[in-house]
């Protein structure tokens, strides 16, 4: 049985949602936020992303949408795919396997995971990866939960080793109402909807009505999902 998908329906929603979480973070607008809600003038200095270094773990659809998203903000930007196709994607620096992951830990300023949930993706960020992230460094999830180990993200967090995170996806959800991510001021939990717009719906629709067609017509499908790989 062949198996498809509507895999790059929701890249761009998520892409954008990757970037109001990181520009959110860098000028920390939970500050704003509270400082509105209680009328006060609270004025600071915050960051802001040109020149910083973006690195995305998952070079899928989303990951790509990403990445040309930050370089239109002026972003360095690095990924980190499943196997090796070059060095280079334009302007974007491939990385791959452990060797490469401990360098874009290494040296981003935000760390975006858009992978994919897998065998060989679930908790690849545990507490020496994170620990390895750059001190001050933003962590943001979009993808699946289970893929950074949230315990070990809480100490990392605690500990004040890490700028913040922004987390859209959890590894259990909804996110129980007594998880400390709810209160942590430099994190900022959205419920697992980054890609729930209507745009997204109807090129899910479009992908789904094109592979009717092309099944009744004896042509290759689109998103042929590979099961080795989990997706």
């Amino acid at each position: 049985m062949t198996l498809t998908s509507a895999a790059g329906n929701g890249a761009i929603p998520l892409a954008e949602h990757a970037l109001m979480l990181m520009l959110m973070l860098s000028r920390d607008a939970p500050r704003w936020m509270k400082a509105q809600r209680e009328h006060r003038w609270d004025r600071f200095t915050h960051g802001e992303l040109t020149g910083q270094t973006l690195g995305i773990i998952g070079y899928g659809n989303s990951g790509q949408d990403l990445a040309s998203k930050a370089q239109a903000c002026h972003m360095k930007v690095q990924a980190l795919r499943r196997s090796p196709s070059g060095d280079r994607d334009g302007q974007v620096r491939l990385l791959h396997g452990e060797a490469g992951l401990t360098e874009l830990l290494d040296t981003s300023d935000f760390v975006v995971v858009t992978a994919p949930m897998t065998s060989q993706t679930g908790g690849m960020l545990g507490r020496p990866q994170l620990r390895r992230m750059k001190p001050g460094a933003f962590l943001i999830v979009i993808s699946r939960g289970g893929i950074v180990d949230e315990e070990a993200l809480l100490e990392v967090l605690e500990e004040g080793h890490l700028g913040g995170a922004g987390l859209d996806a959890h590894g259990v959800e909804p996110l129980p109402e007594g998880s400390p991510l709810w209160d942590m001021p430099r994190v900022i939990v959205t419920p697992h909807n980054g890609a729930t717009t209507d745009a997204t719906l109807e090129r899910g629709h479009a992908i789904l009505l094109d592979n009717v067609s092309r099944w009744a017509a004896g042509r290759s499908l689109r998103n042929v999902v590979d099961r080795s790989r989990g997706y």
